[in-house]
């Protein structure tokens, strides 16, 4: 009676436990396991908001929520290729990205033939130009740009890096792009879902 009485209980607990992770919402406590070095976190739960707990609030213009790639509502943002966007504060923390190594990593759906246009997705601007990174659609492939003001240099220089396999139209691509700006290396990875 021993036995069954612990795997009865083993086995309550066991779909308590899962029964509280197949939750049909998403967590807004996430970033608690995967802030911590970030400079922003934006799961976009209702708002453009960043839940790093740095202050880099977007500011959403044009864009409108919309489901995710898991169906949650209001999680994700749907913009026209024209004029929406979501506009980050010029802060210090976002504008010392470019001078060091980072990584971008974006879920993006592209749902309409682009017509060979160059689309920015991530893109840092400042009053002398573009002088971050950007990410944009070439034919079918992402890229990744990154720009390094040179010091004393009215110039910049580019380092660029495009995902070897093209994105599928109407899913879900996992975009990933790294930069070590020091050794002056821009690789950029994708995964279609």
């Amino acid at each position: 009676m021993k036995n069954a009485t612990q795997i009865l209980l083993t086995a309550l607990v066991a779909l308590l436990v899962f029964a509280g992770c197949a939750s049909k919402q998403p967590s807004p406590n996430l970033c608690a396991s995967v802030c911590e070095g970030l400079v922003a976190y934006y799961p976009f739960y209702g708002d453009a908001t960043d839940k790093s707990g740095n202050g880099q609030d977007g500011k959403v213009i044009g864009a409108t929520l919309t489901k995710d790639r898991n169906g949650y509502p209001n999680s994700a943002y749907r913009f026209n290729g024209r004029a929406t966007m979501i506009e980050l504060p010029i802060t210090n923390e976002i504008s010392n990205i470019v001078q060091g190594n980072y990584t971008l990593a974006i879920w993006v759906r592209i749902n309409d033939d682009t017509k060979k246009r160059l689309m920015d997705l991530v893109s840092m601007y400042s009053n002398n130009g573009h002088i971050g990174l950007e990410y944009h659609i070439k034919d079918t492939r992402f890229s990744m740009d990154h720009w390094i003001q040179e010091s004393g240099a009215p110039n910049n220089k580019i380092k660029s890096a495009i995902t070897q396999r093209g994105y599928i139209r109407g899913v879900y691509n996992y975009v990933v792009g790294t930069v070590d700006a020091k050794e002056g290396i821009v690789k950029i990875y994708i995964y279609i879902n």
